[in-house]
């Protein structure tokens, strides 16, 4: 029986070979797999990262059987639903997932490397791991003269410090900030799981004393994202009789990180504490790329009691941390504001940077895509590149009116259409005014495999 099954299964194959056909495909072990190297982008520290994940594909006629390693080293982590009973069946595919938890900043690098009874292969994985940041509206605070009478304490309004979380880590771990009398502090920033990315918190000053004098005190207290110091100042008199002077607060300002092009404005506040109308306002102007304006010099002078503001904008043209100083002055004398912020440079990441198509019969035309994350605080624009020669193709949905904004996400679309067979590669690059991606494609064009079969009548 066994002579006879040897028999028939040759004399099928020279029957299909005499019609033109195909002899049956050899028995053989085969892959791939994509993406090959995939970037997490930034994290924040004490964070994990969505998951990503690579598809490997049975392209062969036997089960993928024999997994071994694939292990990544901290901070990075790797799991698969590869290794089952049976192996993973021709034409059926399984997956590698991966997550990035990094616990310092930095940029980090590793290689997940495997083997079956295909044969071995390298995933290359990258992250960037970013601390906590913060940045605080004003540092210094003045609350002026105020004035007692009979014992009666002299009370400023409060004043308030806005903390905003910058980075990609909730603030936590708040300490410290409390103030001698006769200023006082309090906060509501120190919440449960924290201040979260993007949101703000506050810290709230007042000044309040029966006692004449010149007081000044500083603020200091510390988060994971650093420390926060706040100068305060203020003074106490028994009797108005003679003038209170003008109260300028905040006397430091920081505008924080904004992005290259973007802009954010701060404002400081004049309070005429005086007897008479406060005139003869100059200066005040800024060097790019601050900007100042007020509404101060009015008609008349400014009244007693009354306020006015300078208003300072911040508009960087390039990366890199600004400072100046906003100099006055006025009929009750001169006053400085200071100023700092930081041009942030745009960024972006892209989730895969080298595809795999694998093993595609003439004629068809598989798709995939890589999706690009506006990391920085600017838009992304001037997108430029991106094309593929042919069996390649691809197109993009990123150059839309006022750019991909910050924590928004576009996608570039990737085709293999071989019309020969062979081997297949090229990069493809696209820059935009975040910089320059690569990213790698490769493929393998097959010929269409068909199997002729002759059987005599009898077996028909």
């Amino acid at each position: 029986m066994k002579t006879f099954v040897r028999g028939l299964t040759a004399c099928m194959a020279v029957f299909s070979f005499l019609l033109g056909g195909a002899p049956t495909p050899a028995v053989t072990a085969s892959q791939w797999i994509t993406p090959l190297e995939l970037d997490f982008g930034p994290v924040g520290v004490g964070q994990t990262s969505p998951q990503m994940v690579a598809t490997i594909t049975n392209s062969g006629t036997v089960p993928l059987t024999g997994w071994a390693g694939g292990g990544v080293n901290s901070p990075f982590s790797a799991s698969q639903d590869c290794n089952i009973t049976g192996g993973v069946l021709p034409g059926k595919s399984c997956h590698y997932f991966f997550t990035f938890s990094p616990t310092a900043a930095g940029t980090f690098s590793a290689t997940s490397s495997s083997s079956t009874n295909a044969g071995p292969f390298n995933i290359i994985l990258h992250g960037t791991g970013l601390g906590a940041n913060m940045t605080y509206d004003a540092h210094s605070l003045d609350f002026g003269n105020r004035f007692t009478a009979r014992g009666i304490p002299a009370v400023a309004p409060t004043q308030v410090v806005t903390i905003r979380n910058t980075g990609l880590v909730p603030l936590t771990d708040w300490a410290g900030g409390g103030v001698n009398s006769p200023f006082s502090a309090s906060q509501d920033c120190n919440i449960t799981v924290g201040v979260l990315p993007g949101h703000s918190c506050h810290y709230f000053f007042g000044f309040s004393t029966a006692s004449s004098g010149v007081y000044t005190a500083t603020s200091t207290s510390s988060t994971n994202a650093g420390q926060i110091s706040v100068k305060l100042a203020g003074a106490a008199h028994p009797l108005q009789l003679l003038g209170g002077g003008q109260q300028v607060s905040p006397l430091s300002l920081d505008l924080g990180p904004v992005g290259i092009g973007a802009s954010t404005q701060l404002s400081v506040t004049i309070t005429n504490n005086d007897n008479s109308n406060i005139t003869g306002w100059a200066g005040g102007g800024v060097n790019a790329p601050f900007n100042a304006s007020q509404d101060c010099n009015i008609a008349g002078g400014l009244p007693p009691g009354a306020s006015c503001h300078y208003y300072f904008t911040f508009h960087p043209t390039s990366p890199g941390t600004f400072t100046t100083v906003s100099s006055s002055n006025d009929s009750i004398g001169p006053f400085s504001i200071g100023l700092q912020g930081t041009g942030v440079a745009p960024s972006m990441s892209a989730d895969a940077l080298w595809l795999d198509f694998g093993p595609v019969n003439i004629g068809h035309t598989p798709q995939q895509v890589v999706t690009i994350t506006n990391t920085g605080l600017t838009p992304l624009t001037g997108w430029a590149g991106g094309g593929v020669p042919a069996p390649f193709s691809g197109t993009q949905d990123c150059n839309i009116a006022g750019g991909v904004l910050p924590g928004d996400s576009c996608h570039f679309f990737y085709t293999f259409s071989p019309t020969a067979a062979g081997s297949f590669s090229t990069t493809s690059s696209f820059s935009t005014n975040a910089g320059t991606i690569n990213i790698k494609l490769q493929g393998q064009g097959l010929e269409r495999v068909t199997t002729s079969v002759f059987l005599p009548s009898i077996y028909k």
